[in-house]
């Protein structure tokens, strides 16, 4: 039945019965049935059920019993049942659909979550690699230091042309070559990071 409807329907048994759609955001997912029964006022044709309890291989008497304990119903009665089952059918077409809704808000919010958790790990380790970093080229800059600072006081203390100076101002020239290559990287560094070089990467 479409949605909204009820359909009233006879089976292969011979009996009648309802079926009420129930939707869920639009999509046919099931029916409601109402149950099987017989309206009070039709004649029940006994010879057809004796005949489909010979088919089926039933005990024709206990068939012929179960069969008096169906329903029989008025069709008033029928009118206002098919009234209940659609009530019934759109409140639980509503409620499954709201059901629908709360289950990909509460998935949306674990996937929202899980990628802030995500997030956070990563720039817990970002961090973690920046200080590792820091801290690494803080002592490859202080190292050179040191042997020019010692080359200063020997430059003010020593001859001017003599060997110790010389060999000062040579240390110098080298530890100033360091510092420069060590700026440099961390120049290329920041390029990199900004993306002003284009990284080519290959087995070397």
């Amino acid at each position: 039945a479409p949605e909204g409807e009820c359909r009233l329907y006879k089976g292969k048994n011979n009996m009648w019965d309802i079926a009420t759609p129930l939707m869920v955001g639009g999509h046919h997912v099931g029916n409601v049935f109402m149950g099987q029964f017989f309206f009070d006022d039709e004649r029940l044709d006994y010879e057809l059920f004796q005949a489909q309890a010979s088919r089926y291989g039933f005990d024709r008497e206990e068939y012929l019993a179960a069969l008096d304990a169906v329903p029989r119903l008025s069709r008033e009665t029928v009118a206002v049942g098919m009234a209940f089952f659609l009530r019934l059918s759109a409140m639980l077409s509503q409620l499954s659909y709201s059901n629908v809704k709360l289950a990909r808000s509460v998935t949306d919010r674990e996937a929202l979550m899980n990628s802030l958790r995500e997030s956070k790990e990563r720039l817990e380790e970002a961090d973690r690699r920046k200080d590792e970093f820091l801290g690494m080229l803080s002592h490859e800059l202080r190292n050179p230091l040191a042997p020019i600072r010692n080359s200063i006081y020997i430059l003010n203390h020593a001859d001017p042309a003599g060997e110790q100076s010389r060999r000062a101002k040579a240390v110098i020239e080298r530890q100033a070559e360091q510092l420069t290559r060590l700026v440099d990287d961390l120049l290329d560094v920041t390029r990199i990071a900004h993306g002003k070089v284009e990284l080519r990467r290959d087995r070397v």
